[in-house]
């Protein structure tokens, strides 16, 4: 089986992580990598070869679709999507291809937070402390009261599968891959950050795919400390790069295309963003700018076997016995 491990990266992340999540791939790992980065990088260092993929302006899910589009391209049996701040901890995590779908388990690596202007002290720091795994605690998120989109922590499973999943690492197979651009031309219609894992998911559960888990199979995530805007200077970015919100919304860029990633999840797999917990005014910008959005989510519900009603019926029929805590 051929794996292509695909990484959504932007500048404004923490190239040491990236690094080091690359060197524990290849450690853990028979794979090729393929990096998406924003414009602008310079040809990452590092003993790895891989791929180096460009996707342009900001938006993980647009990087997850570059990364999709190629891994079909190149003939690949089984992507893996994994954040590039992310450490893989057991050997046999090729073992989530055998699904359509497949969710590791993903416990928490502590990072401590470094502002900007120290980053050049990170690469030092860490070679002299190692990240504190802690695998007690670990999560496998779905989200489940829908019309809050509330997020709950699973700690039990028993039957072993879910329909959809908001973790950084989960694989896809060719076949489903090719399922979704079949319905809507590209992986996920969730092209900025919040959205996209979830909507790949729930997109491929209403074409008639289930997730398997293998908690036996475990990841690091390394969680950053605070808010996201501890992780990067994103929430702070203005600057205008192909977004459709450019202009018409004021404020972060990495804020609003969050919002705007809510609105089209919303049209999407509701069909209506009233009564959800949305902008309502981004969304009424959405249906007026965003044409190419509102036509594949269009295509998309006419190529669906399922409705997200179903998808949900049978969530609660795959958490029968679960423990799970809600995040306030």
């Amino acid at each position: 089986m051929s794996i292509l491990v695909g990484i959504p990266y932007a500048t404004t992340d923490s190239k040491y992580w990236l690094d080091r999540t690359m060197l524990s791939i290849k450690e853990k790992l028979d794979a090729d990598i393929a990096v998406a980065v924003d414009e602008g990088v310079s040809m990452l260092t590092g003993p790895i070869r891989f791929y180096q993929l460009w996707t342009v302006g900001h938006g993980v899910g647009k990087a997850r679709n570059v990364l999709g589009l190629f891994a079909l391209r190149q003939g690949y049996d089984c992507l893996i999507y994994m954040d590039s701040h992310v450490l893989v901890l057991s050997d046999n995590l090729e073992k989530i291809c055998k699904s359509d779908l497949g969710n590791p388990k993903i416990v928490v690596v502590e990072s401590r937070h470094f502002p900007s202007f120290l980053r050049w002290a990170e690469p030092f720091f860490y070679s002299i402390t190692s990240p504190q795994v802690n695998y007690n605690a670990f999560t496998l998120s779905s989200f489940l009261e829908k019309q809050k989109w509330k997020w709950a922590y699973i700690y039990e499973l028993p039957s072993r599968k879910t329909v959809m999943t908001t973790e950084p690492v989960f694989s896809v197979s060719r076949r489903v891959l090719e399922a979704l651009v079949q319905a809507q031309e590209v992986p996920t219609l969730a092209y900025y950050w919040g959205k996209e894992n979830f909507d790949l998911t729930v997109s491929a559960a209403r074409l008639g795919y289930d997730m398997t888990v293998y908690p036996e199979v475990v990841v690091g995530h390394v969680y950053k400390v605070g808010s996201p805007s501890s992780w990067s200077d994103r929430f702070k970015v203005t600057e205008c790069r192909n977004e459709p919100f450019c202009g018409l919304l004021s404020g972060s860029v990495y804020g609003n295309g969050i919002k705007w990633a809510d609105c089209v999840y919303a049209i999407k797999h509701y069909g209506s963003y009233w009564g959800l917990p949305v902008d309502y005014h981004v969304c009424d910008l959405v249906v007026k700018h965003d044409v190419d959005s509102i036509r594949r989510s269009i295509q998309f519900n006419a190529y669906a076997k399922y409705t997200l009603d179903q998808v949900y019926e049978r969530l609660n029929t795959y958490l029968i016995g679960a423990k799970y805590v809600f995040v306030r």
